[in-house]
């Protein structure tokens, strides 16, 4: 059976029954007895627990039944499953005896091949049932667990979500202020290098302004019309007229 021997409760008031029992069970299981209901209650609390317990049912101070409906009270011994081993052979008694919870009910005197068989496939049960059981704690534990995981991911990714939009926001305007302030400030350097030169420019250099000979000549014919300034005036105009000197 393995390094580690499924361990078997034989509880009966009877010394003869339990040698009986345990020299059959003994080669095969790890077996542990006790001679009263109250004792039997004690080592199935303690270690190595009780794989399957082979409990008489007439027995002193606490019968079967009780001992077998303390068992199921107990959170710790609630799934052991037990085998009523008793004298009482009736129909009625076996089906009480199931109905309080025992997965088999035995009839003494016991046949060993009986009795090994029963306690053989009780044993695989509970070994199916424990597997099962414990696929079932896993996959609670496992799908407990992915939960967690995909609430903290939900809550990280919601809360990155909210960050990203906090500074978002205020980033964006702030991002389309300073390139506003970047536009004006270029548009303003920009006028100010084209003004400057048009600033230094020159009157002549400006459209209809009056160029230096112009007012030259518009003073000359601006002068006062004396006497003197017209013959000054009718000279020079002849002098224009003939420049050889010679007259007509």
């Amino acid at each position: 059976m393995g390094a580690n021997p499924p361990t078997i409760l034989i509880v009966d008031d009877t010394p003869e029954n339990l040698t009986v029992l345990g020299e059959l069970l003994q080669p095969t299981y790890r077996v542990r007895a006790a001679n009263s209901g109250r004792r039997a209650l004690q080592i199935a609390l303690t270690s190595p627990t009780p794989d399957l317990i082979l409990l008489d049912v007439m027995m002193p101070d606490m019968d079967g039944y009780d001992v077998l409906a303390e068992l199921r009270a107990a959170p710790a011994t609630q799934k052991i499953p037990v085998i009523f081993v008793t004298a009482m052979d009736s129909t009625d008694d076996e089906e009480h005896g199931l109905d309080q919870g025992a997965v088999d009910y035995i009839t003494k005197p016991i046949r060993p091949s009986i009795v090994l068989a029963r306690i053989r496939t009780q044993l695989e049960l509970k070994q199916a049932r424990d597997i099962l059981s414990d696929q079932n704690s896993y996959l609670e534990a496992e799908v407990a667990r992915r939960m967690r995981e995909n609430q903290l991911i939900q809550e990280v990714s919601i809360h990155a979500l909210a960050r990203l939009a906090e500074t978002r926001d205020p980033e964006t305007g702030k991002h389309l202020r300073r390139t506003q302030e970047y536009v004006l400030t270029l548009a303003r350097g920009l006028q100010k290098t084209t003004l400057r030169p048009l600033s230094r420019r020159t009157n002549h250099q400006r459209p209809g302004a009056i160029r230096p000979a112009a007012r030259h000549r518009q003073s000359r014919h601006s002068r006062p019309h004396t006497p003197q300034a017209r013959q000054a005036d009718a000279r020079r105009m002849g002098n224009h007229e003939n420049p050889c000197g010679t007259g007509q």
